[in-house]
């Protein structure tokens, strides 16, 4: 029970970061892909501003404007995986389609973590938030092993008889 509590505590704490937007507005440098250990190797750039409302971007955190293009790239992978996938041919191809679809959403996850992490770190925000981000990068990265159920002790028979 205390495992699932520490998971759903990471969880919420990288949630809360996520939608929290800073309080300083439009005075930090912009962070490199590269500084938040993001891939460079975008599928293609986006013609357009990730806000389109020009009045509206000031408003955005550093923070949110680095997730809001992770996402950006993402919905542009993904549509182009969706539509690979809707002119497939053969069950084989659909399948890869799908594990790369998978795999972008895993690595966009991984990306915002990280970018939380980077924009943590620079906003000396508390430890406590600093290792929960730690903590949800490396279920992510190393996920833990699915272990077989373990046999409970019967409290009303405890010799197991």
């Amino acid at each position: 029970m205390k495992k699932q509590n520490v998971s759903f505590q990471i969880l919420a704490t990288a949630l809360l970061i996520l939608l929290t937007p800073a309080l300083t507005l439009g005075n930090e440098p912009p962070v490199e892909p590269a500084e938040a250990g993001v891939d460079e190797k975008a599928p293609s750039t986006p013609e357009k501003s990730i806000v389109d409302d020009t009045a509206q971007a000031p408003l955005l955190s550093a923070q949110m404007r680095d997730i809001q293009e992770a996402l950006q790239l993402q919905n542009i992978s993904l549509a182009e995986l969706a539509e690979q996938f809707r002119t497939s041919t053969n069950e084989d191809d659909a399948l890869a389609i799908q594990k790369q679809i998978q795999q972008v959403k895993m690595d966009t996850e991984l990306q915002i973590l990280k970018l939380q992490l980077l924009h943590a770190k620079r906003d000396n925000r508390s430890p406590e938030i600093i290792e929960n981000l730690e903590q949800a990068i490396l279920l992510v990265t190393e996920p833990r092993p699915i272990l077989p159920p373990q046999p409970r002790e019967d409290p009303n028979n405890p010799t197991g008889k």
